[in-house]
C-alpha cells in the first residue's frame, strides 16, 4: 500500500537546534501548548507608519506614537520606511501580522537584538486575502547568505505561540509569506511551524541560525486544511547534489558526510504522494553515492527529503 509523505504537507521527526541550519519535527507534548485563537485580541492595534524612522522603538513610527506595548501589531504599508529591528525591543506586543490583508505588503527586518511576541502569541507573515508579507531575520544591509542573499545578523525572535508563513490555520488565508533566517542567534517558536498553509503559499529559506519548536512543523498546509504550497530551504552544508537532473532513467544522490550518520530517503511527486521509501541505514563519514531508479515512475516533478537524527533536507529532480 503506498504511503502519503507529507514533504509538502506535514514534515514530522524531531527538531533539533544544531547551530547553523534546522531539522524537521514534531514533539507531541507540545501540541497544545501555547496556542493563540485569534479571537481573543485586543480592541487596540498599533499599525507601522515608518514617518520618522527604520527604528522599530521610535515611538513616531507608530501610530498613537507609541511603541507597541500589549497590543497587536500591523505592518501592512512600508512605502515610507521599511521597520528595522536592531537593538532589544522596548516593550513587548501581543501578536506580530506582517502583510495582512488584501492589497496589503508588510516587511520586517531584524538585524539585531532580542524580540517577542506576547506570552501564547503568534506570528503572521503574509496572513490572508491576498497579503504579502516579509520576515528578515539577517543582516539586510549586507549580501552574504546562499539561500537569503543577505548576511549574518545577530538578532532572536521569541515567538511565544505559532508562526505562520503564508496563510494560517482557516480558509480565507490566501497569502503570501516568506521568512529569511541568516544570524548567529535564534528563532524559538513555541508551538507549531506552519509554511503555505490554508491555500497560502510559504517560503523559508535558513542560512545559519538555531531554530527550534515546541509543536508540529507544517509544510505546505497545517493541522485541519492543505495549501497551496510550501517550502522550507536550508543551506546545504552536506553538499548534497543530484545528478544528471533533468535525467529518463537513473540518477545519483551525492553527499560528502563530515561524520557517520543513519539516514531515510523518500521520494515524493507532484502531487505529494510518497512513491518510495527507503532505508539507507548508516552511512560511513566522507563522500557517499546512491543510485536513484526512476524508470518505473511517469515523467514529472518530484521532492526527494533525505533525513538522519541530525540533518534533513529536500532537493527537486525531474524525470523526462
Amino acid at each position: 500500500m503506498k504511503k502519503h509523505l507529507l514533504t509538502r504537507q506535514l514534515i514530522s521527526t524531531r527538531m533539533f537546534p544544531i547551530g547553523t541550519a534546522v531539522t524537521n519535527s514534531r514533539w507531541l507534548a507540545g501540541l497544545v501548548a501555547g496556542s493563540s485563537l485569534m479571537g481573543s485580541l485586543p480592541a487596540i492595534a498599533a499599525d507601522w507608519d515608518g514617518s520618522a524612522s527604520q527604528d522599530w522603538n521610535t515611538p513616531a513610527n507608530w501610530s498613537g506614537d507609541a511603541v507597541p506595548a500589549g497590543q497587536n501589531v500591523f505592518i501592512n504599508d512600508v512605502s515610507v520606511n521599511i521597520p528595522k529591528i536592531s537593538a532589544n525591543i522596548a516593550a513587548t506586543p501581543v501578536d506580530i501580522l506582517i502583510g495582512n490583508g488584501a492589497g496589503t505588503v508588510g516587511r520586517l527586518d531584524h538585524t539585531a537584538g532580542q524580540a517577542s511576541t506576547g506570552g501564547g502569541n503568534w506570528m503572521l507573515v503574509g496572513r490572508q486575502n491576498g497579503g504579502d508579507g516579509t520576515y528578515n531575520l539577517a543582516d539586510t544591509s549586507a549580501a552574504g547568505g546562499t539561500l537569503t542573499g543577505f548576511g549574518k545578523g545577530s538578532g532572536s525572535m521569541a515567538v511565544s505561540g505559532r508562526l505562520y508563513v503564508g496563510g494560517a490555520n482557516y480558509g480565507g488565508s490566501i497569502g503570501t509569506g516568506k521568512v529569511n533566517v541568516n544570524t548567529s542567534g535564534t528563532l524559538a517558536i513555541g508551538n507549531d511551524l506552519a509554511v503555505g498553509s490554508a491555500g497560502g503559499t510559504g517560503v523559508m529559506n535558513v542560512d545559519a541560525g538555531t531554530i527550534t519548536t515546541g509543536g508540529w512543523n507544517f509544510i505546505g498546509k497545517n493541522e485541519s486544511t492543505t495549501g497551496i504550497d510550501g517550502l522550507l530551504e536550508q543551506a546545504n552544508e552536506w553538499n548534497v547534489s543530484i545528478f544528471p537532473n533533468p535525467a529518463s532513467g537513473t540518477q545519483s544522490l551525492k553527499m560528502n558526510l563530515p561524520k557517520a550518520s543513519s539516514f531515510t530517503m523518500n521520494l515524493v511527486d507532484a502531487t505529494g504522494r510518497c512513491v518510495k521509501e527507503q532505508n539507507l541505514g548508516m552511512l560511513e563519514k566522507g563522500e557517499q553515492l546512491i543510485p536513484l531508479d526512476l524508470s518505473a515512475y511517469p515523467a514529472g516533478l518530484f521532492t526527494l527529503l533525505l533525513r538522519s537524527n541530525h540533518f534533513s533536507i529536500t532537493k527537486k529532480l525531474v524525470k523526462n
